[in-house]
């Protein structure tokens, strides 16, 4: 039931840290040639996010809860921002409610049990996602600030101010995904991918929104240590008052402390020129 004998398919399988990935491999054992996990990609944390779609045919983001998991989150971003096809498995059919409205455009297949009708379901499903890809690689059209303006009004948000963050940034032109479920402190608050980083090494930035009278030096450790943990390179931390705005580079992550009502001041050139500093300060390991 495998694929026709062309080039060798390798699919890259997109999971949560707890998530039971035996079924979901069971059918790709019958849909693609080789499998890869996040750990079985070459080099560090650092370069592996970047490196997924040069090294993969397709993406499957495995989906058992109705919280997702950021990872899962970052790593389709990471793929769809390369054109590189993506398929969404779920585990029941009731959780497709749960998904961001921007991911229930993505093919998504239904996984019950190994049985062959569904394994022939994703089979073909991957097998029309690449063949496409390959066939007539034309990009995605670029999508709106309109569109991301769109996503985060249909969301909800832990808090305003985490609605109004991810508002300002969609309107500088940022594709915004916010944690599922929102404020749940093991997990970064927002990501988004920024048109025009020079490298893809610099997207997703990560965002994390404090409260009011925030320890500062606890939510910049935090925040590195989400870094650290999704192999992201910019951290933005907003604060509520102020008119705060200086970096923190340390460990090979730069930091950003900004405060709101800064943030909202931005132009998207401005917001450019920011985080090129921010890279620019990494490349000197430059405080």
């Amino acid at each position: 039931m495998g694929l026709p004998d062309r080039h060798p398919l390798t699919v890259f399988l997109s999971a949560g840290a707890t998530t039971d990935t035996t079924l979901a491999r069971r059918l790709l054992s019958r849909a693609a040639d080789v499998i890869v996990s996040w750990d079985e990609l070459p080099g560090d944390s650092a370069q592996r996010l970047p490196g997924i779609p040069d090294s993969v045919d397709a993406l499957i983001a495995v989906i058992d809860r109705r919280s997702m998991p950021t990872g899962v989150l970052l790593e389709l971003g990471a793929a769809l921002g390369r054109g590189l096809p993506a398929i969404i498995l779920l585990a029941n059919a009731e959780l497709l409610n749960a998904l961001p409205p921007s991911l229930r455009e993505l093919p998504i297949v239904v996984a019950t049990e190994a049985g062959d009708a569904v394994a022939q379901r994703l089979s073909d499903t991957i097998r029309s996602a690449v063949d496409a890809a390959r066939a007539s690689y034309v990009p995605e059209p670029p999508r709106t600030t309109k569109t991301y303006l769109k996503e985060v009004r249909e969301r909800d948000w832990a808090d305003e101010s985490e609605r109004r963050v991810a508002t300002i940034f969609a309107g500088l032109g940022a594709r915004v995904v916010g944690q599922e479920p929102a404020n749940t402190s093991s997990q970064v608050d927002l990501a988004a991918w920024i048109p025009g980083l020079p490298s893809p090494h610099l997207n997703p930035v990560l965002i994390e929104v404090t409260g009011r009278r925030p320890s500062i030096r606890a939510k910049e450790q935090q925040l590195l240590g989400f870094l650290h943990d999704r192999g992201a390179q910019l951290g933005v931390l907003v604060i509520p008052e102020g008119d705060t705005l200086r970096w923190n580079v340390a460990e090979g992550k730069a930091i950003i402390v900004i405060s709101i009502d800064r943030l909202s001041q931005l132009t998207a050139d401005s917001l450019m020129r920011l985080l090129m500093d921010g890279r620019n300060k990494l490349a000197h390991a430059a405080p």
